[in-house]
């Protein structure tokens, strides 16, 4: 019975077709300033900007700067007040662009993020531990 099922199971077996979408590899780049200035001392308050480019390239063009993939703003509001402590608060607009080459639609996205980091003393440096969360309430799809 095994002998048999040994050659009959090739009759059955059929060729895969090849699939509709390609795995490769695609470069991109990442280019980011952050600015940080005091709002109120008095109050531990102090602000910080985030400005993110992302570019990309395609699976035809290995050049990470052909396309700007992505614009970021995050302007953040963060408190000190706290031993050991800060606390963040941020709105992120999120502006992706088209990519057709790489199949990438355009998005316009808007986040609240609130965040926490807690440090702790070593005696060779700092340990810190962060918490995130962040919450997409608007995404629209422009294509």
């Amino acid at each position: 019975m095994l002998v048999l099922s040994l050659f009959l199971t090739p009759s059955f077996l059929k060729a895969q077709s090849d699939p509709k979408y390609k795995l490769g590899f695609i470069p991109a780049a990442i280019a980011e300033v952050d600015v940080a200035f005091p709002i109120q001392e008095k109050w531990n308050l102090s602000g910080q900007v985030d400005l993110q480019l992302v570019t990309q390239g395609a699976y035809t063009n290995s050049n990470p700067y052909a396309y700007v993939q992505r614009f970021v703003i995050r302007p953040w509001l963060v408190y000190s007040g706290l031993k050991h402590m800060k606390l963040y608060v941020s709105y992120a607009r999120n502006k992706k662009y088209e990519i057709e080459e790489a199949g990438n639609p355009e998005i316009l996205e808007k986040r609240i993020i609130v965040m926490g980091t807690y440090m702790q003393n070593m005696p060779r440096g700092s340990l810190f531990e962060q918490v995130r969360f962040e919450t997409s309430f608007l995404m629209i799809r422009t294509v």
